[in-house]
This record gives structure tokens, sequence and C-alpha cells, in this order.
């Protein structure tokens, strides 16, 4: 008997009754197609049921109406893509192509119910009901207190940065999802990622959370066992010398203050991770190097006062991690994770491993920086073996800053 694929899938459950959406992700071949993420969604118009496709090239959305039998249909059947998720309207669908060719499916109850209203409201990626809020003292009787509800947007919203990750859906494919959370503190974020992985999507996981408060660590682990997570757990330590068996395909580290945001960064190289977010928090090491003296002509007064010269300080150091980064074969964006109102430390270094090496341009780009404002990089120095051949191939080398 031959092995369902992830067309026969889709083929057999597009025309059900109780068929809501279909996604379809992580291509196999682009040879033949643009497209990197795909949606079919049901929906209800004034000229009836129709299907919604919406498919993402990595730039634009291109979105069109169309009806069930409609040749395009067909064409999207045909594209080859590593994973894919039905959601009907009593259970949700989940297939992956492994790296052996083979597909792998589950099913597992609806957790909500999915409305196929054309307008409607984005729904939460973590319901109010999640079982793990009410353990985490965010929400009661199924619905977050009014106290819970800036955490719980924070929650949907760094759920929403992970999943706008390139190429997210190739990692999600690893069997099972290795996850490691620095300075995880209460952990709220950290149960968050394990409920999403595991709950709504249904797949094996190993999340690690690590901070180095004992206390902390030892109240999330007993939560953690009291929801039956076996997948999660807590360690008390440091991020540098934070024992991790395995390494992890995702690498989380929010608010680390200062230097740790780049401690994080360097175990994140050297494990080659294919993924690591981090949100820093304070930006001293560069902000004590800044000196009038050696400033560029241009912007000593901008060291002189004070406020300008931390934020000054903020975007150097941010702008030196993405560089470095982009040196050692990593492709990262900054992004607001988070608006304003929440916390002001709203930004986030989100960076994939694409192994690529760096051209020239790149090189020259980050010395010229670096040496234009006569300082040195703390995450240079702590990542100064695997940098200075790169840096040594263009006849540069670390700056001395005494």
């Amino acid at each position: 008997m031959t092995e369902p694929t992830i067309l026969d899938l889709l083929t057999e459950h597009l025309p059900a009754a109780g068929f809501v959406k279909a996604v379809l992700s992580g291509p196999l071949d682009r040879s033949g197609s643009p497209w990197i993420k795909i949606t079919i969604r049901k929906v209800e118009l004034q000229r009836g049921t129709v299907l919604q496709v919406a498919r993402f090239d990595g730039r634009k959305v291109d979105t069109k109406s169309v009806d069930t039998d409609d040749p395009l249909i067909g064409e999207i059947g045909l594209l080859r893509f590593r994973h894919l998720t039905i959601h009907l309207l009593d259970a949700v669908i989940e297939a992956r192509v492994t790296k052996k060719g083979k597909v792998l499916s589950s099913t597992t109850p609806a957790q909500t119910q999915i409305s196929t209203e054309h307008d409607r409201q984005k729904a939460r990626l973590v319901a109010e009901n999640a079982p793990f809020l009410e353990a985490l003292g965010l929400a009661s009787g199924g619905s977050v207190k009014p106290t819970g509800q800036r955490k719980y947007r924070q929650i949907n919203e760094f759920l929403k940065a992970v999943l706008g990750a390139p190429d997210i859906e190739s990692v999600l494919a690893e069997t099972p999802v290795r996850v490691v959370d620095f300075g995880c503190g209460n952990a709220y974020l950290t149960f968050a990622l394990y409920h999403y992985l595991r709950e709504v999507r249904g797949l094996p996981c190993e999340v690690l959370g690590v901070d180095r408060d004992v206390a902390l660590m030892q109240r999330a682990n007993e939560r953690a066992s009291q929801l039956g997570w076996t997948g999660l757990r807590f360690a008390p330590g440091n991020i540098g010398d934070a024992l991790v068996e395995t390494a992890p395909h995702i690498v989380v580290a929010l608010h680390a203050c200062d230097t740790a945001t780049d401690d994080v960064l360097a175990r994140t190289v050297g494990w080659k991770s294919p993924l690591v977010l981090v949100s820093p928090c304070c930006h001293h090491d560069v902000q004590r190097q800044l000196k009038i003296s050696s400033a560029p002509s241009d912007y000593s007064s901008m060291v002189r006062k004070g406020l300008l010269k931390e934020r000054l300080g903020d975007v150097l150091t941010d702008s030196f991690r993405c560089d470095l980064l982009g040196l050692l074969g990593y492709q990262s964006e900054v992004i607001e994770f988070i608006s304003l109102e929440h916390t002001a430390k709203n930004l986030m270094i989100r960076a994939h491993h694409t192994g690529r090496l760096p051209a020239s341009e790149q090189v020259e780009q980050y010395t010229s920086l670096r040496d234009q404002w006569n300082v040195e990089p703390y995450l240079e120095r702590v990542l100064s073996p695997e940098l200075a051949p790169i840096l040594a191939s263009r006849g540069v080398g670390p700056i001395s800053t005494e």
C-alpha cells in the first residue's frame, strides 16, 4: 500500500464539509515556484462559499478568492512543501516530510472554533483558556485576568516573532524541536513556546529554561510537572556555563543585560543553531568606550550629551551584533516585537543561520564602523577564534582601545 503524500492529504480534506483552512509551508523545491507559504481558507461571501488563497513569496502576499474547482487549486496541489497543517471544524491535522522523504502526520482535537467570516478578527496564538496561563496565575476560569492582559499580549506577540522568522517551518520540522531560553525569569514566554509547539502544533519538543535564580527555576519545574509537561524543564545557571547537552534549534534571550546578550549570541554561533531571538536590555559596554576624543568629528557633539551618548551606544552595539552575525553565516534583522506601551526595550534581533560565507564588503563594513568609533565590541572578543581567520583574510585584526 502506497504511503500518503502531502498532496494526498490536501486533496482528501479540501472538499470536506468540515474544512476550515490549510497551510502549506517550507518549500522543498523553489525552482518552479516563488511561493514559500500558501494558505487556503474557506470563507463565506455574498455569492456563496469560496476558497481564499493567500500566497506569500517572502515579500508580499498574493490573495485570490476562487471556487473549489478553480485550476489554481490543482496547481497548488502539485507544488512540493515540507509542512502541511489542515484545520477542520473538529480536528487539526499536522503533516511533515522528513529528510528521508517520509510523510509523518498526526491528528489532534481542535481547541477553538475557527470562524469562516471574511473579516473575522485574528485569533490569538494562545487561547485564553490555555491551562498553563492559569498555572502561571495569569488567568482564572478560562479567562485572562485584567492584571494579566499585558503579559498575555506580550506572549502572543513573542510567538508571532518566532513564527515570523524566515524558514521557520524547516526549523520546526526537526524532531524533536530543541529550544533553550536563557535568562527566562518567571518563564511566561518559555511556557508559552512549549504550549504552542506541543499542544497547538503537536510537535515533539524539548524546551529548557535557564536562569540564575534557583528559586524561580524550582518553582517553574513544579509548574511544568503539575501540567504534565515532561518535555519542559528548567535549570539554574549562567549563560556561559549552563549545561546544554544537545545543540538547540532555537535560542531565546529576552532582556539579557549588557554583554549577557553577546554571551547568548556566542553560544548560538558555537552551536550553529538555526534560529536565535534576542531582545537586548542595556548596552553599557560600548557606551563606556565612547569618548569625545575618539569619536568621528561629525558626531562628537552626540558623545558630549549623556542621553544621546546612551542612545548612540544602543544603536552601535546592535549594529555591531548584526554585522558580526553576518560574518559568521547568519542573516539578521531588527524588529519591534511588542509596542512601546508594554516596554521601552521592545527591539529584537532575529537571526537565522544560512551558512553563507561573508562577502568582502561585509567585512569592510564592520571593520570600518568599528574603527571609526575606536571601540572594541565585546561580541568580537568572545568570538575571536571564529572571527580571526575572516578578519585576517581582509588584512585586518582586532582593534586595541588601550
